[in-house]
Formats: C-alpha cells, sequence, structure tokens
C-alpha cells in the first residue's frame, strides 16, 4: 500500500515538474517568436543624407543596386546590375524617399545575442547596405531574417555587437522594384540634342525620316523647327511635330517587366513600330513598339532595360502614311508668290492669274484675280471664294505615294499645268495615267517619283467648298462668274 502511494506522489512530482519544463519550453519560444513583446521604441539615423556620397545595397538574388550623390546628398545616378541612370531618367523625388526610409530605420528592438547569429539569418544576409560618407568613413548593414509573424526583421551594423529588430515597414522599403525609381518618361532628350528622327512601320513598310532644325523665334516663343528628309524633302505637318515632341519626351503607363520567352506574346519578338533618334554626339536612342494589344502599345527602348506599355492612341499619327504627316505636294504656292497658271485638260486651256495691288491683301479692290480675263473673286454667302477653290486645285496637289524606280514615257499625257510666279520662276507638270486610277507626274518634263491620285483631276465635292478636282474646280468657278448676283456672291441652288 505503502508502495502505492509513494508512486502516486511520484508521479504527481514528475507530471508537476514536466508542465512546469512544457511551460518554461512555450515560454522560451513565445518570447523568441515575439522579441518585440516588451519594446521601447526608437529611431535610428545611419547618417544624414547630405553626408551621404553613395549608398549600395545588394539583394538576395546578389544584384547589386549603387546610388551616387552630390552636394547635400542630391542624387546624381543610380546603377543597377550593370547600368547607369542619370538623374534624367530617375524620379529623383522617389529615390530621395526611398533612401531617407533605408538610412532612417524605424527600430523597435535591440538586445545582445546569445545564441547564434545563424538564428536570426545574419549569418548569411538577405540584404547587405554600405554607405560611403563625405568624411570617408563607411558604414555596412546586415539584414537577416524576418520575425516568424513577419512583423520585423533582423539587422546588425559592423562595429555594434548588438542584434537590432526594424519594423517590417523596413523590410517592405528595401524590396521596393528598381523600375519604380525610374522616371515616368521612357525618354527626356531635349530637341538641341537631336540630329535626325527616323520612323518605320512594319506592317506596310511606310517610313520616314525628319531632321531637326533650330528654334525660330517668332517674337513671342520659340518654335519648334524641322525638316522631313524622307520620302521626301517637305515640311511636317502639325501632327508629325505633335509625334516627335511625343517621343522625344515619351510617358510610359507602367513599367512591365517581360522575360525572354514571353516577349512574342507582347509583340516584341518583331515590333510593329521603330523610332531611332540620333543625338548630335552620334549616339542613337531606339524605341520599338508592338502592334496594338488590348488596347496598348508594348515596348522597348534602347536607353531603358525595362519594357513598358503605353495607352493606345497617345501617340499622335502613328497609324497615319508618311504623306499624311507631311506637306506632301507636287509643288506648294502661296498666293502671294503666285503669278499665274495654264491648265490644258479636256481639249481646253484655261489661265488663272493673280496680281496684288500695294497693300497686299487679297480682298483690296486693287487686287485683280481672274480666271480667263474674268473676275475670279466670287464668294458664297459664307465669305468662301470659288476661285480660291481653283487655286489650291492647282497649287496643292496632293502626292498619293512614291515609285521612285519606276520608269514611266512621257507619253499620252492627259493633263498639263504651267505656273509662272512673282520671282519669274516657271515649271510645268504633267500626269501620265499609271493605271484607270493614279497618274505618274512629271516635273519640267522629268519624272519626279511622285504618284497621284484621279481625285487631283476629277473629283466634284458637291457644295462643300473644298477637296475639288482640278476640272471640277474650273466648271464650279466659271459657274460662280456665270450666276453672281450684283455685289459678287453666288450660292449653288
Amino acid at each position: 500500500m505503502k508502495d502505492i502511494r509513494l508512486l502516486q506522489r511520484l508521479a504527481v512530482i514528475f507530471t508537476a515538474l514536466l508542465v512546469l519544463f512544457i511551460g518554461l519550453k512555450i515560454f522560451q519560444a513565445v518570447q523568441k517568436k515575439n522579441l518585440d513583446d516588451d519594446i521601447s521604441g526608437q529611431s535610428m539615423e545611419l547618417c544624414e543624407l547630405r553626408e551621404l556620397r553613395s549608398l549600395k545595397i545588394i539583394d538576395t538574388e546578389g544584384i547589386e543596386t549603387f546610388f551616387q550623390f552630390g552636394d547635400e546628398g542630391r542624387i546624381r545616378s543610380v546603377t543597377y546590375g550593370q547600368t547607369e541612370f542619370d538623374v534624367e531618367k530617375l524620379n529623383s523625388e522617389r529615390v530621395n524617399s526611398y533612401v531617407q526610409s533605408i538610412i532612417g530605420i524605424s527600430v523597435r528592438k535591440s538586445f545582445e545575442p546569445t545564441e547564434s547569429l545563424s538564428v536570426y539569418g545574419l549569418d548569411r544576409d538577405q540584404y547587405t547596405l554600405t554607405l560611403s560618407l563625405g568624411d570617408g568613413r563607411t558604414k555596412t548593414v546586415h539584414i537577416g531574417s524576418l520575425l516568424s509573424d513577419r512583423s520585423g526583421i533582423y539587422f546588425q551594423i559592423d562595429g555594434d555587437p548588438k542584434v537590432y529588430v526594424a519594423n517590417n515597414s523596413f523590410y517592405l522599403n528595401l524590396s521596393t522594384k528598381f523600375e519604380s525609381f525610374l522616371s515616368q518618361y521612357i525618354t527626356s532628350i531635349e530637341r538641341s540634342r537631336v540630329d535626325t528622327i527616323s520612323f518605320s512601320r512594319t506592317s506596310d513598310g511606310d517610313k520616314w525620316k525628319v531632321q531637326v532644325l533650330e528654334d525660330k523665334d517668332n517674337g513671342v516663343f520659340l518654335e519648334s523647327q524641322y525638316r522631313v528628309l524622307e520620302p521626301i524633302e517637305r515640311d511636317p505637318r502639325d501632327e508629325m511635330i505633335r509625334m516627335i515632341d511625343t517621343i522625344l519626351h515619351f510617358p510610359a503607363n507602367q513599367y512591365l517587366p517581360i522575360s525572354e520567352e514571353n516577349r512574342a506574346s507582347y509583340g516584341l519578338d518583331a515590333p510593329e513600330y521603330q523610332f531611332d533618334i540620333t543625338l548630335k554626339t552620334g549616339e542613337t536612342v531606339k524605341i520599338s513598339l508592338s502592334r496594338e494589344l488590348g488596347g496598348y502599345y508594348y515596348g522597348e527602348c534602347s536607353s531603358n532595360p525595362y519594357t513598358f506599355r503605353v495607352l493606345a492612341g497617345s501617340i499622335p499619327g502613328l497609324d497615319k502614311p508618311s504623306f499624311e504627316l507631311i506637306e506632301a505636294y507636287v509643288k506648294k504656292e502661296y498666293l502671294d508668290e503666285f503669278r499665274s497658271a495654264t491648265v490644258t485638260m479636256k481639249d481646253t486651256t484655261f489661265t488663272l492669274e493673280c496680281w496684288f495691288d500695294t497693300t497686299g491683301t487679297f480682298e483690296s479692290e486693287g487686287t485683280s484675280f481672274t480666271l480667263d480675263k474674268r473676275n475670279a473673286k466670287v464668294i458664297d454667302s459664307n465669305g468662301d471664294c470659288y476661285g480660291l477653290v481653283l487655286f489650291q486645285s492647282i497649287c496643292r496637289i496632293p502626292i498619293y505615294k512614291m515609285e521612285k524606280d519606276a520608269d514611266p514615257d512621257l507619253s499620252n499625257v492627259e493633263a498639263t499645268i504651267s505656273v509662272t510666279r512673282v520671282d519669274s520662276e516657271n515649271y510645268t507638270i504633267k500626269f501620265v495615267p499609271k493605271n484607270e486610277n493614279e497618274y505618274y507626274c512629271f516635273l519640267n518634263d522629268r519624272y519626279s517619283g511622285f504618284i497621284v491620285e484621279r481625285s487631283v483631276l476629277y473629283k466634284d465635292n458637291g457644295k462643300t467648298m473644298s477637296g475639288y478636282g482640278i476640272w471640277d474646280a474650273y466648271n464650279l468657278t466659271n459657274e460662280a462668274i456665270d450666276n453672281k448676283n450684283a455685289e459678287g456672291i453666288y450660292d449653288r441652288p
């Protein structure tokens, strides 16, 4: 009986010891898991921003990000991997905010480690920070593991035996994607640095090239000046200028890293659009864009390692033929430089003449504007002049396309225009049928390489006072001259 009682006592004592042992282990485990249960928060400034000359961060994959600073902590450049980005390519505000969050750590606890540093992940850093200061000092910070509840992260500073626990926000800042530091602009290139800009479109082979000229001071502001070199030497239209301005300061909607194996899915293996920006230094910046995919263009830029996407429609004129973006006329005349044009077509010859008086204004009674010696300054009730419709059809003939390699004969001429300018320059334009819808265009009896559409000769645009072909504009002007009222006004019935 005594033996049984003794065994019972021993069992109670053993059970109590076991419970005490388990409780102690649980307590130790909880303490280890939650080192910050008993915090006395503090803020640790590794240095002041104005002291910082460089900051090197090596991440978990061994990739190095290197920040360089000038006086007063101004960011100068950031190198990611092997690629350096100067301040023009960076969002300086985001970079400075990030650096401030790194050098000013919100610390939750510090303690003397009683176990191996491997317990805290400090035997093999997740991140290593190296700060170089203006006075020559260097500080190295080792970032270890997250706490088990992910509420903080361990770190240690060279020369300090303590282990610190930083808020989780410190880890989140360290995990910031590098592309977040980049400017929203894929390119930010001043016009003064640019020599030429070239464009090509894969689907139809269309291309153009533009020379950047010095700005023109018009007395109010500096006006951008360009000269189209290809497909023909002409002036650009406003839409092309807007396109160029967009490309030189090209904003991305989103950086979107795309792996090599997925490039084809985003149309980057065979880009639809290509821009080549050649700088005066000889360097060329290349921008490639995919065809439209789901309302976006996906792209790459030679001066930026990140793929990106932009909204479709954000680049003016991207899908327009080059001849719709430039002043693509066979010859372009201004009224004050024009003296006369004699046109022969359909067994008919007529002459349009203009003589400005000393006022230099078309509306002046002393300015003569005639069709076969008859006054062509007939207007409609809106004030639009019928004779000017004819002038536009003769002196602003749009080029449809170019075929430089064609070798047509100057035979079977369907229409001829002979123009005399105020400066006494003379030239002739002749139209030879290529097919039922197109004409070869000859300048001074030599094939120009230009193809024009049939509508430049024959197009009746009805009551709309624009877009007439030469023959129909001639008939329209005669109709207005024959039927004008005493005030020189004619409205078509």
